[in-house]
């Protein structure tokens, strides 16, 4: 094997699983998009990502999936005592900023009538579109649901 070969494996073993599939464009980096794996003939699914903004505002306008009939984009609001879910025209992205898209935390994207269910070890392709960067082909891994993480709507 050739030197430049020996060190391009050498260095792919470095890179963690988890950031392995990170995607960016323009200033925007998406970081470990991934989406809970779902039990049974579940027909919603949630993505999760972390998005970090090193340039100008911009906000995230839409995503399509073949996984999904479609994707929303959500926001989570106080209903009285309540959270309640609500799609959104868009979520923003501040300048500089980082935006959690994480369980718990005020957006994600939503997956309605999904194609099949959402299992462990899968993975899948989104397309994110920003107003100001553009689009971005993203994978997304299907990860084991965490404890705590029941997200419902």
């Amino acid at each position: 094997m050739n030197r430049r070969l020996l060190l391009l494996t050498f260095l792919g073993l470095l890179v963690p699983p988890a950031l392995a599939h990170d995607a960016k464009v323009g200033a925007i980096t998406i970081q470990h998009p991934y989406a809970p794996a779902m039990p049974g003939a579940a027909k919603t699914g949630i993505v999760y990502a972390t998005i970090v903004n090193r340039g100008d505002a911009d906000r995230i306008v839409g995503a399509t999936t073949t996984a999904a009939e479609r994707v929303e984009l959500h926001t989570t609001v106080r209903d009285g005592t309540a959270m309640r879910m609500r799609a959104v025209e868009a979520i923003p992205l501040p300048m500089g900023g980082t935006l959690a898209l994480q369980p718990g935390q005020r957006f994600h994207l939503m997956l309605i009538n999904l194609a099949k269910p959402l299992r462990e070890g899968d993975s899948f392709p989104m397309r994110l579109t920003f107003e100001k960067a553009g689009a971005v082909d993203l994978t997304i891994q299907v990860e084991r649901l965490k404890s705590g993480g029941n997200h419902h709507h």
